[in-house]
């Protein structure tokens, strides 16, 4: 009975304590769209938003308020999540992703991370979320990052929706860009334009008493063989 009963408590435990995903970005829920950016009819190939992470390393879901005006086309877009350069001078408050652009043309976003691409035919012509995990995590906790589309040909019917102010949860203080000028991406404050429509939640690592449940599970089923044994 002992053993059931200490079985029962750190299964209740690991899932109590990583089920729950964290909500930390979300402009999409319950908030209208003020308007659409993308690729093929406004040359917007570059489009990003930024957030900051919690405390703690854990895997990002992404989901992006997206449609495309031509779903049978052959075009598709690339979902990058890129680290704030921190040039603003404070930590925690977004300035832009660092663009590697010295012709004019953009080529690459300094350091980084494809999280995938999104193909025209996945998705319809009216707006939906559509959802991407971060593989692997990021490493690098209490920062801002950008999601950031980008279509280099300029070919996808993607659009993007964006809403008309900072309304939403971890929207205060973040910005979003569209294309660039120059070296560097323009950034917009979300109470001139709004942010993109997004949601980002993560989901926490097992905590110390997730893993103490774990192990006093292992100590009963020990102690129970060496009875046995005896």
């Amino acid at each position: 009975m002992r053993i059931r009963f200490l079985t029962f408590a750190a299964c209740f435990l690991v899932v109590a304590t990583t089920a729950n995903a964290n909500t930390i970005f979300d402009t999409a829920t319950g908030i209208s769209s003020a308007g659409t950016d993308g690729p093929t009819f406004d040359s917007s190939t570059l489009m990003g938003t930024s957030f900051t992470t919690h405390s703690y390393v854990s895997p990002l879901t992404i989901s992006l308020q997206l449609f495309a005006a031509h779903p049978t086309d052959q075009g598709s877009i690339m979902v990058y999540l890129a680290p704030d350069t921190g040039t603003s001078g404070t930590i925690g408050v977004p300035s832009y992703p660092t663009i590697e652009n010295p012709v004019g043309t953009f080529t690459n976003m300094n350091t980084a991370q494809l999280v995938g691409s999104i193909a025209d035919s996945a998705l319809t012509s009216t707006p939906a979320l559509y959802s991407l995990t971060v593989t692997p995590t990021i490493s690098t906790s209490n920062e801002v990052y950008w999601v950031v589309l980008y279509d280099p040909n300029a070919s996808s019917s993607i659009q993007w929706s964006y809403e008309s102010n900072a309304s939403g949860i971890g929207a205060t203080n973040q910005y979003s860009f569209q294309n660039v000028n120059g070296t560097s991406p323009v950034p917009v404050a979300d109470s001139t334009i709004g942010a993109y429509q997004m949601i980002v939640t993560d989901a926490p690592e097992p905590t110390a008493l997730s893993v103490l449940g774990v192990g006093l599970v292992v100590t009963g089923l020990a102690r129970r063989r060496s009875r046995k044994a005896a």
